[in-house]
């Protein structure tokens, strides 16, 4: 997967994390992944948003399952993970508030 950020990132809230090169990814990208790969069992989604709503209901959780999925569609979009395409997309869509191009591969 891509790096989470770049040297000049404004971003706050970063946990012990790391992603490629070292690189720090937001606290709660790990939840984030999880949930977002658990999209297609939707009893299993559900029980992660129940268990972790601490972390992924605040700012810092929802940059974190932003990343996730960000990274995720980008994976989609190199034609891996087809599956997940739509879920990710209304997810991505139900957090921002904004239409998210289902990608292609």
């Amino acid at each position: 997967m891509a790096t989470c950020t770049g040297p000049t990132s404004p971003a706050r809230n970063w946990s012990s994390s790391t992603g490629k090169d070292g690189v720090a990814c937001p606290r709660a990208y790990d939840i984030g992944l999880l949930h977002a790969l658990s999209l297609t069992q939707s009893a299993t989604a559900s029980r992660i948003r129940t268990e972790f709503a601490h972390v992924l209901e605040s700012p810092g959780g929802r940059n974190g399952e932003l990343v996730a999925l960000a990274q995720l569609l980008q994976v989609i979009g190199h034609g891996r993970h087809r599956e997940l395409a739509d879920r990710l997309t209304g997810r991505a869509q139900q957090l921002t508030g904004t239409p998210v191009p289902t990608p292609t591969a």
